[in-house]
């Protein structure tokens, strides 16, 4: 029996007839699917409810099954509305990065990146800065997001990949442990070391005063005017801050990506994935050579140059998960 590579003609243009009665609908499907309500996506869509609501129904009449569940609440996928959405998702994303290779230079892909946390925001800012840089590099933008939208934004394809400051394991996403972002006290110059500290929300010390901040820029402005010390990711402090005591807290930072890295944007998510492994090497390669916590007494040897840049600010309230106290 003759093996073929490929199905008979009539096999193909059979294929062909089937999606192309649908094709035109699927665009409108996926914003009805998306936001659950045909009357939040003909807003969206600037068509009128009804107009929209007919396409669902001449979809749903083509394929024979139903794909929505009407309930008080809206409209909810059934099993083979989620597998059409899932198909209708990833080929308008390969029509897109054809059309992206298919265009100038000059409308390069936008990589979609999500952050959630404090001290992540900054070192992902800081290692999409190393990766814009390059000349031939995809366009990014990055997005704070709050724990509950992330696989949402994933799945839409709103952005590209989350990082993290918490593993959140999906049946419908791979996780990525990428490392350890190391914390130590950072003073200005003329700071005293004492027993007051500026540290991000949710940092607790034993001490006579305390401040907390949420982002890492508030910590430093709060340390560097009130010549208190600051606890901070290292490597992203102030290059006028200097490294006095290393400590033992981290924050273990993760990354979710849809289940394939083949796309364009998919592409640039795996570049943001090797940046930001390549910055916690860098720094931990820095803290091994030094005993820890406290050896590290008088003025630290400095800070290399790609990790002693100003840093950027990080709006994200969320509170670092760390033990509660420490002291």
């Amino acid at each position: 029996m003759a093996l073929t590579s490929r199905p008979p003609p009539s096999e193909e243009m059979h294929r062909y007839r089937r999606i192309a009665e649908v094709w035109n609908w699927l665009p409108a499907f996926r914003v009805v699917a998306e936001y659950e309500s045909i009357h939040k996506a003909a807003a969206v869509l600037c068509v009128s409810a009804s107009a929209l609501s007919r396409t669902v129904k001449l979809l749903e009449a083509s394929l024979g099954v139903p794909l929505f569940v009407r309930t008080n609440g809206g409209l909810e996928l059934t099993a083979v509305g989620l597998q059409i959405l899932d198909g209708t998702r990833d080929a308008m994303r390969t029509v897109d990065d054809a059309w992206v290779l298919a265009t100038p230079s000059s409308a390069r892909q936008i990589v979609g990146v999500g952050t959630i946390g404090a001290s992540v925001t900054p070192l992902v800012a800081r290692a999409v800065g190393r990766i814009a840089r390059r000349p031939s590099s995809s366009r990014f933008r990055m997005i704070e997001l709050d724990a509950a939208s992330a696989e949402v934004e994933l799945l839409r394809g709103n952005v590209d990949i989350v990082l993290m400051e918490d593993a959140r394991l999906t049946a419908t996403l791979v996780h990525h442990a990428l490392g350890a972002l190391p914390f130590a006290l950072f003073g200005s110059s003329g700071s005293v070391e004492n027993e007051k500290k500026v540290q991000l929300e949710g940092w607790a010390f034993e001490g006579p005063a305390e401040v907390t901040a949420d982002s890492v820029d508030a910590v430093a402005h709060l340390a560097y005017e009130s010549g208190f010390l600051a606890l901070l990711p290292v490597g992203l402090a102030p290059p006028h801050f200097e490294l006095l005591r290393w400590t033992d807290e981290t924050v273990a930072v993760h990354a979710l990506t849809r289940a394939t890295l083949g796309s364009a944007a998919d592409e640039g998510a795996r570049a943001v994935l090797d940046a930001v492994r390549a910055f916690l090497r860098d720094v931990e390669a820095q803290r091994a050579d030094v005993a820890r916590p406290t050896a590290c007494a008088g003025r630290p040897p400095t800070l290399p140059a790609a990790v002693s840049e100003p840093s950027v600010a990080a709006r994200n309230a969320a509170s670092v998960a760390v033990p509660p106290s420490r002291t």
